[in-house]
């Protein structure tokens, strides 16, 4: 449709409906990415809801066409040249949905469930039933699709066809699965040749990928054959059997090798109803099957075989075998094996012993057995692929960089995308790594911003088991990763992923130095707070220097962070920083100093923790800090400060009694922190005073000295 000739009305329309699609793929976007719980979600949910609002204002569902050129708003393309409206159309599309509608009684939940859907693998959707049975178990009913369904394919028991017709119940089938038309065409459609459905099938199948075609393609074939094994190969008609042969010939030659195929292949198929039906089909369209299955090194299916061998060995077969194998380029010996009568001329006396002896046992030895099974996993596709990828590595030992050229480098990132979609990151951290060495200048493009995060994704959703893995493919690839693991762990609320995050980025090294120095400005305090905790393990001098700065940041935790890294640095100047914040005046600066005392030897500082201790006011006894100055002390352990404690224990001052006890409960808590030969003597005295309610508590901290050395 042409903008200069649109009516300002659908304009306007387009460019909401525009609005809103762009907020759609955001939202897909961010529910991927960001966890379920993350404010972005909860923030992007609310503003597409708020987009799609005026578009709902007449009270009917907004739908939203879908096709390879991009999305559609009544049949007209919303911003034909958003290279992003594409690539989303070709995800829906990659899902079968020709179509999307959305009501005004949509909820958050409700968008949200639909990402969560369409965020999952294409493979996984269609053999779990398609997208339609997806939304059908999710509960999702605001939000409707039409799309092809293969789960209308599959056979119950209790299905029966129109009138014993096959040719009629499949084509029932196929129109409800595969079409979304209006009921005038539908009806055409139930009269149409088979030519003309096989033409709608292949337009309806165009822009859907090829797992999806495959998966569709195979559960059709699934449901005609199935629906023949109910009756008598014999007694299913001529005519039923021309429609289904025609449907099957009209086809494009690829969908048709397929189709026949899955045909061979089905597990309800007999040798007589396929002989039956393949009779029927050209010359050609046999040519094709073999002459693909032969080109690819595939097995041909049994049940091809014994058909091609039977109408071979009738001479006046409506089927040519000599021209269809002659074309496959099997050669002429192998036309000759097709016949049975000549079979065992070509096969060597001893093999023909062997096989006539496996025959009357009905096994193979145990040693030849196991040494298939031994020789058979060898050939599997992980392992060929192992293998390969060591090959490489060796080429490029041997090669100098400069003559390596792109096919090494293009190998090795279609071996990258092959282990990552089987999850083994093993092996892609094994690629990495020769990539790294290979050529790591041109990496950037490689592992760009989507690797990135499809490997963080992974953490999240396979969890703990694929840590291992996934880590080193982390610190192997580097630099990329350490801008979003920084983002990730300020948001993370998983505590098991971060502290992943955080063991992550402590294998990078210097690389993660440099960053946390670049974002020390950055604006949230918790991300300057995890910054801190990287930088603990570099002490040089430009460290140390910036550390020092942020003792005076505005959030406590950070400048309780920053006073823990200069105390690790073992900086001269962090005593004294601690010394001041325990004598400020800030209660909630007080406490955060006297919480990363422990980290300090300092005579000055162990002694103003004692002085907090003997300080009362009357207004305010500062039980919580006391508290804290205990743990400390306990943590420090230092010997000379029991006296002071033991001190909290016997006395009782006239103000303040309840939180005073409290205090004392505190420091028999801590006493087992202590030497054991120190505190058992005084903790067993406490214990056996059964009348002092400090007893009980005695007795548990005498619990915690068991196994002690005295």
């Amino acid at each position: 449709m042409n903008s200069a000739s649109t009516p300002p009305d659908t304009r306007a329309e387009l460019h909401q409906a525009a609005t809103f699609a762009a907020d759609l793929i955001v939202c897909r976007s961010h529910i991927q990415f960001y966890p379920d719980s993350h404010p972005a979600v909860s923030a992007i949910l609310k503003k597409t809801l708020g987009r799609l609002e005026p578009l709902l204002a007449g009270g009917k569902p907004l739908t939203l066409g879908v096709t390879r050129q991009g999305l559609l708003l009544n049949e007209a393309l919303i911003e034909p040249n958003n290279v992003k409206f594409r690539e989303y159309a070709a995800l829906l599309a990659s899902f079968g949905i020709i179509a999307i509608s959305f009501t005004a009684e949509i909820q958050p939940e409700d968008l949200f469930e639909f990402n969560r859907i369409i965020n999952r693998q294409r493979s996984e959707i269609w053999e779990s039933g398609g997208i339609i049975h997806a939304f059908d178990i999710s509960g999702v009913r605001t939000i409707m699709v039409q799309a092809i369904d293969p789960s209308v394919f599959t056979l119950t028991d209790g299905v029966q066809g129109t009138d014993g017709d096959t040719w009629a119940f499949f084509v029932q089938k196929l129109l409800k699965g595969c079409f979304n038309s209006s009921p005038e065409k539908m009806h055409k459609l139930l009269s149409a040749p088979p030519s003309r459905l096989a033409f709608e099938l292949a337009a309806m199948l165009e822009g859907v990928p090829e797992e999806g075609r495959s998966y569709t393609l195979k559960a059709l074939a699934e449901c005609y054959v199935g629906r023949s094994l109910g009756q008598d190969a014999n007694m299913i008609s001529n005519d039923s059997l021309d429609k289904i042969s025609a449907f099957i010939s009209s086809l494009a030659p690829k969908m048709r090798c397929d189709f026949i195929l899955n045909i061979c292949n089905s597990s309800h198929a007999t040798t007589e109803f396929n002989e039956r039906l393949l009779n029927r089909l050209p010359d050609e369209g046999m040519q094709e099957v073999v002459q693909a299955v032969t080109a690819q090194g595939a097995h041909v299916p049994d049940m091809l075989l014994n058909i091609i061998q039977r109408l071979a060995s009738h001479a006046e077969s409506t089927l040519d075998s000599d021209v269809l194998l002659s074309g496959s380029g099997v050669g002429a010996k192998v036309q000759t094996l097709m016949r049975e009568r000549d079979l065992e001329q070509y096969i060597p006396p001893g093999y023909l012993q062997t096989l006539t002896t496996i025959l009357a046992t009905d096994r193979l030895p145990d040693a030849e057995s196991n040494f298939l099974e031994e020789l058979r996993k060898t050939m599997e596709a992980e392992q060929l692929e192992s293998k390969l990828t060591d090959i490489i590595d060796e080429i490029i030992m041997v090669i100098p960089p400069e003559k390596q050229g792109e096919g090494i480098r293009n190998n090795l990132s279609n071996q990258l995308n092959y282990f990552m979609e089987l999850r083994d990151f093993k092996s892609m951290a094994k690629v990495c790594r020769i990539l790294g060495s290979a050529n790591p200048e041109s990496n950037t493009a490689l592992f760009n911003s989507d690797f990135v995060q499809r490997v963080l994704k992974f953490a999240e959703t396979l969890g703990r088991d694929s840590f291992t893995g996934i880590r080193e493919v982390i610190t192997t690839v580097g630099s990329p990763f350490i801008e979003p693991l920084i983002d990730k762990l300020a948001m993370e609320e998983n505590r098991s992923l971060r502290r992943f995050w955080f063991d992550c980025l402590g294998g990078m090294g210097e690389m993660v130095r440099n960053a946390a120095l670049l974002r020390l400005n950055d604006e949230q305090w918790f991300v300057i707070r995890n910054l801190l905790v990287m930088l603990r393990n570099f002490s040089d001098p430009e460290v140390v220097q910036k550390v020092r700065k942020l003792t005076e940041y505005p959030h406590p935790k950070v400048r309780s962070e920053a006073l823990k890294n200069l105390l690790h640095y073992r900086d001269p100047a962090a005593d004294k920083m601690i010394l001041t914040e325990l004598q400020h005046p800030d209660p909630a600066r007080k406490l955060a100093a006297v919480q990363v005392a422990e980290m300090s030897r300092d005579k000055d500082v162990m002694q103003q923790l004692l002085n907090i201790l003997e300080t009362s006011g009357i207004a305010d006894f500062q039980l919580e800090l006391k508290s804290a100055v205990v743990q400390t002390l306990a943590n420090i352990g230092n010997p000379s400060t029991l006296p002071k404690l033991l001190n909290i224990i016997s006395s009782t001052p006239l103000l303040h009694r309840n939180k005073h006890s409290l205090l004392k409960i505190e420091v028999i808590r801590a006493l087992p922190h202590f030497r054991p030969d120190y505190v058992r003597p005084i903790l067993l005295k406490i214990s056996q005073m059964p009348e002092d309610p400090l007893a009980v508590h005695a007795v548990e901290s005498l619990k915690m000295l068991d196994g002690a050395t005295p």
